[in-house]
């Protein structure tokens, strides 16, 4: 546990600090946001995605309750999903740039993910089904 001169220490520490200051800095501190969109608020598109699967999940004769558990199962699995989209963006980009290629590692990642995010929302059906 912190001391009283180390709380102290810390909010002084915390007032002088105002964040980066070169533009290189702050031009990369506006883009971290945007980086991998994992945070963003779902789009229509996502949560007609999350409906769907729900239904998927809980089937015809799903109440309420059961209805509302799945469409949280069914954001999880589409969550994991762009999760591992992400991923997959990340690791074709750095094998592209260290093998010096030049083909589009994004359209590549892409085409890598959502054949991925495809099979996991089948499995994710599946199971809760």
């Amino acid at each position: 546990m912190a001391t009283e001169r180390q709380i102290a220490a810390n909010r002084k520490n915390a007032l002088r600090s105002k964040g980066p200051s070169s533009r290189a800095g702050i031009a990369r501190a506006t883009r971290n946001a945007y980086r991998h969109g994992l945070a963003a608020t779902p789009g229509a598109i996502v949560l007609r995605q999350v409906e769907e699967l729900a239904k998927e999940i809980a089937g015809p004769s799903a109440g309420c309750v059961q209805h509302a558990m799945a469409c949280e199962a069914a954001h999880a699995a589409i969550d994991l999903a762009h999760v591992r989209q992400a991923k997959v963006a990340i690791v074709n980009r750095a094998v592209v740039a260290e093998r010096g290629e030049v083909s589009d590692p994004i359209a590549k990642a892409n085409s890598l993910a959502t054949a991925d995010a495809a099979a996991l929302m089948a499995r994710a059906a599946s199971c809760f089904a």
